[in-house]
């Protein structure tokens, strides 16, 4: 978007009465919209997985208003587990209930990446990151929705103005039997070719994407083959990589 980017950061903590987590706010202001970008995590000793996402959401609600946005202007999550196969379900009831609640329920629920990477405190079963976006003066927000393309993805598009944002969450390597292949390669692979597709439904090419996130279970033993596999994609879509910042 061509126009000029006016951040404003603040940190707000919630205080045991208002939730037990603690979060960073950034509010960017543009011409057309007000983009607020959060960090949350419950802030307990102790707790069961469902206690600590309770009072989680419970927390949020309140950075977001002080941001000057509501619960139910959220557009995109990223949770980050301690450990995804014992406490995704229980998340997931909590988080649903939570939106629910603001009257944003089935597909309009925020897009949402879901990484198994354990956060600093050995204590804490999950923290997240997510965005919110409202007009800005006479400025429009539009968000549309679509149902999951395979379990976990999920897809919006955002329009600002006259400018459209495609947003894709949870891709992976799965095959069509949603098995994994045990050669880390092939997962890497077919992430990538499966995003071809996902693109060309909204007349859009993997060139025109402007950020990636990439999650390696074992980056230390696969980024070389991770490296390869993108390096060889990217050549193929004619995607040219920014250099290497030298500041």
């Amino acid at each position: 978007m061509a126009s000029l980017l006016t951040p404003r950061r603040e940190c707000l903590n919630c205080t045991k009465s208002d939730g037990v987590c603690s979060g960073e706010v950034v509010v960017i202001t543009t011409s057309q919209t007000l983009e607020v970008f959060v960090r949350c995590g419950p802030m307990i000793e102790e707790g069961t997985p469902q206690e600590q996402a309770a009072k989680f959401y419970g927390c949020l609600p309140r950075l977001l208003e002080g941001a000057g946005v509501k619960f139910s202007d959220v557009v995109l999550e990223r949770v980050l587990f301690r450990d995804i196969d014992s406490d995704f379900d229980t998340v997931q009831q909590v988080r649903q209930a939570a939106y629910a609640e603001a009257g944003v329920k089935g597909d309009d629920l925020p897009t949402a990446s879901y990484i198994n990477q354990p956060p600093c405190r050995p204590e804490q079963t999950f923290e997240m990151q997510l965005q919110a976006i409202i007009p800005n003066g006479d400025g429009e927000v539009t968000v549309e929705s679509f149902p999951e393309i395979e379990p976990r993805t999920g897809k919006k598009v955002i329009q600002i103005g006259d400018r459209r944002h495609l947003y894709i969450s949870n891709i992976n390597g799965s095959n069509e039997d949603g098995s994994f292949s045990t050669d880390f390669r092939e997962q890497s692979d077919l992430m990538f070719a499966k995003s071809v597709p996902m693109l060309e439904q909204h007349a859009t090419r993997f060139k025109d994407v402007v950020r990636t996130w990439c999650y390696l279970d074992e980056i230390d033993r696969d980024y070389g083959e991770f490296n390869l596999s993108r390096n060889e994609f990217f050549i193929k879509h004619d995607v040219t990589r920014l250099p290497a910042s030298t500041g």
